[in-house]
């Protein structure tokens, strides 16, 4: 799993599965987070010629990993585990040009 976009999308499905499982959350905070996972799944199933990942100009591209890095901090307390997996996300984007 060299390729960055795998490795983004393996941890996108393991975060996923871990919000689903998440208890004693505010149902609008998960439906916020659920919403953004969902976008950076959606545009990591876009063909690479049609809809590149990383649109450092477009205002949501940059929602996606501030997105991901606020709810890191909104879950830092309550779920650690899930918060880290959050902020390696949204490193790896920012990286990305997020």
């Amino acid at each position: 799993m060299s390729n960055p976009y795998e490795k983004i999308a393996a941890t996108l499905a393991q975060l996923q599965a871990e919000l689903a499982d998440l208890d004693e959350v505010d149902p609008r905070e998960k439906q916020r987070l659920s919403d953004t996972l969902n976008e950076l799944r959606h545009r990591l199933d876009q063909p690479a010629q049609q809809q590149p990942l990383a649109q450092p100009s477009a205002p949501k591209a940059n929602s996606l990993a501030s997105g991901l890095h606020e709810a890191a901090l909104h879950f830092e307390e309550s779920h650690p585990t899930f918060s880290t997996s959050l902020g390696a996300l949204a490193g790896v984007l920012g990286q990305m040009g997020f």
